[in-house]
């Protein structure tokens, strides 16, 4: 049985209200990390999150519960026309093999093997679509595992006193365990 990973309909306002939600709900308690309240659009009054990557450019990967709540998510940037990076004054290529993770989060019961089970899947339907790298900032508490799933640091800079690295992933990099589906 293979791992399912849903892709979130950017065009219906009622999935896209939930997945904000659901950013938000994580983000929210982070106040330590005053950054991402300044790179991304916040509305406090609907507990609503959004990236200022506009979703017709991006693809939101999912993993729901049972009664259809999100439960973990790997947000994309695959067109590369607005770069969350440069916002922090990282520079990607834009190039077609290229693309931007935005936001990874999970809500609830966080246990590794789940996390990387659904980072692998997310991974694979990047790679079937002909990407091969996937760039990503950071605080330095997301490092190890940026640099665990095949990323190398390639710069990091303080911004209003927070340290942000940059990161290259090679996607067709192997996991260092192997992969297992549920």
């Amino acid at each position: 049985m293979s791992y399912r990973v849903e892709e979130l309909d950017v065009t219906d306002p009622f999935q896209v209200a939930a997945f904000e939600r659901a950013s938000y709900s994580v983000f929210k308690p982070l106040t330590h990390n005053r950054l991402i309240r300044w790179l991304w659009d916040w509305d406090d009054a609907e507990h609503r999150l959004r990236t200022r990557v506009p979703y017709h450019e991006q693809t939101v990967f999912l993993e729901r519960d049972a009664s259809g709540g999100v439960l973990k998510a790997l947000a994309v940037g695959t067109k590369l026309e607005t770069c969350q990076a440069a916002e922090y004054g990282f520079e990607i290529p834009r190039e077609p093999q290229n693309c931007e993770s935005l936001t990874f989060f999970t809500i609830g019961e966080r246990r590794f093997e789940s996390t990387r089970i659904f980072y692998n899947a997310c991974r694979e339907k990047l790679l079937e679509r002909g990407f091969r790298t996937m760039y990503a900032t950071g605080a330095p508490r997301v490092l190890r595992l940026h640099l665990f799933v095949g990323g190398q640091l390639l710069q990091s800079r303080e911004i209003e006193g927070e340290v942000r690295n940059f990161v290259q992933i090679d996607l067709s990099w192997p996991p260092r365990t192997p992969h297992h589906t549920p």
